[in-house]
């Protein structure tokens, strides 16, 4: 009942806003200013997949995302929250035969406040709920995002939201910097006090950027602001964190969500061996954007790269990743080009079967996505669609049932345990469509 009233709570705030503001979504009452958002992204995937059981088309159908977003001002304090009610970002709540439970519960993504330092009015402490600020795709909000999902490279190095505090600024109206320290544990921690071996250095996240006309926000990456006919943005990041032990385990091998690829303990064969071992994990990025008007087009060219390791005493592993887009804009309209590989290690799944030492190998992963998109109703309308290509796809083909592609199901690699599975490398084509609708 609580979590709904939350939800409640936001539609109420966002109606109220839309009748007493000239501009729907927000309310000004003397010093304060309210500011209501929502959002919503189904999305229709068709993929061709070599399935020697069932069909070797596979179709789908999602509500991927569905947002809703307050934020407040008070003179210099800020506050953020939003609210997730579906997707993978949701819980779905265990039904017992004794008390069912129904549908989807909203989740609390982010809880935050800003305050600047009486010292130093350009910095600003963050504390709460919010984004680890590790890598340009991590920066973007899914309305912003110009395609439909995020590239492989996030899915093995994404950190999602964690809780903890933040300094972070603007200096020069151009160098951005965030410093952030986090738990390690993830969003949405439950409150429960165990036994600690303390000798841990909690998530540090440190970012530098410089940028001219692409905003003025160091933790989001949206359209470009303009300056004149050119917009651009430099940036590299830096995010370290030593484990501990707790309970009956370790900080990142609980890490429940918002968990990498390099820290899945069917993916990390290190993370979970027993008896456990403290572990390390730095990741390393940098990311570039250049867009530029050539009348009546408007070009923008962005990349980023990043490499992760996770080490403990048992050994470690290590990931390598990059992608690079183009896009071309007419007015409304949108044509894009995304490529992105990634190179996994090869003691990736390791243990799972004996008789498969390396069932995912290190051949790198590769994904190819032309795209177009149109806006309408001032860019509060998308359409996005693509043709997805995976090239070298991990794909786990369980026997007399079928065959389930990673990069979208990533659990299924512990299929392998099992005798007559395999896991296979393949090509996918696939067509993909999202529609995002939104204030």
């Amino acid at each position: 009942m609580v979590r709904w009233g939350l939800q409640v709570g936001f539609v109420g705030v966002g109606l109220l806003g839309s009748v007493l503001s000239a501009k729907a979504g927000e309310v000004v009452a003397g010093d304060v200013r309210l500011r209501f958002s929502g959002m919503i992204r189904p999305l229709w995937l068709v993929q061709r997949v070599d399935d020697p059981y069932r069909h070797k088309t596979q179709l789908f159908h999602f509500l991927r995302n569905a947002r809703l977003g307050l934020g407040a001002e008070y003179k210099d304090l800020s506050l953020y929250a939003e609210l997730t009610l579906t997707g993978r970002e949701a819980e779905i709540p265990l039904s017992p035969a004794t008390s069912p439970t129904w549908g989807l519960n909203p989740t609390l993504l982010d809880f935050y406040g800003d305050v600047p330092l009486p010292f130093a009015r350009d910095v600003k402490v963050r504390i709460g709920q919010f984004k680890v600020p590790f890598g340009r795709e991590q920066l973007l909000k899914y309305r912003d995002l110009p395609f439909a999902e995020r590239s492989p490279v996030w899915l093995f190095f994404g950190m999602g939201r964690d809780v903890g505090g933040a300094l972070h600024g603007t200096a020069a109206e151009m160098v951005d910097f965030i410093v952030a320290v986090q738990t390690g544990v993830g969003r949405d921690v439950p409150e429960r006090y165990l036994p600690e071996v303390v000798e841990m250095l909690p998530l540090v996240v440190a970012r530098l950027g410089i940028r001219d006309g692409w905003g003025t926000d160091p933790w989001f990456f949206s359209s470009p602001k303009w300056k004149g006919n050119m917009a651009w943005s430099l940036g590299a990041g830096l995010l370290y964190s030593k484990d501990a032990l707790t309970g009956h385990s370790t900080v990142l091998n609980v890490r429940a969500k918002d968990k990498p690829l390099l820290l899945q303990a069917n993916w990390n064969p290190y993370i979970a061996r027993r008896p456990l071992e403290v572990g390390e994990f730095l990741s390393i990025g940098g990311d570039a954007g250049v867009s530029m008007t050539l009348s009546p087009l408007r070009l923008t060219v962005e990349g980023e790269a990043a490499w992760g390791r996770y080490k403990n005493a048992y050994g470690e592993l290590s990931a390598l990743g990059a992608w690079a887009a183009a896009l071309v804009s007419v007015d409304n309209f949108t044509g894009g080009l995304r490529y992105a590989f990634l190179r996994p290690d090869t003691v990736m799944g390791q243990g799972l079967n004996q008789a498969v030492p390396q069932p995912i190998g290190d051949k790198p992963i590769q994904e190819l996505l032309p795209m177009v998109a149109i806006k309408l109703l001032d860019g509060r309308f998308k359409l996005i669609a693509e043709v997805p290509v995976w090239i070298d796809a991990p794909v786990a083909i369980e026997k007399n049932v079928g065959a389930y592609v990673l990069l979208h199901q990533w659990d299924q690699i512990t299929l392998i345990r099992t005798a007559g599975n395999e896991i296979q490398r393949q090509t996918i084509v696939g067509f993909r469509v999202a529609v995002q609708m939104g204030f």
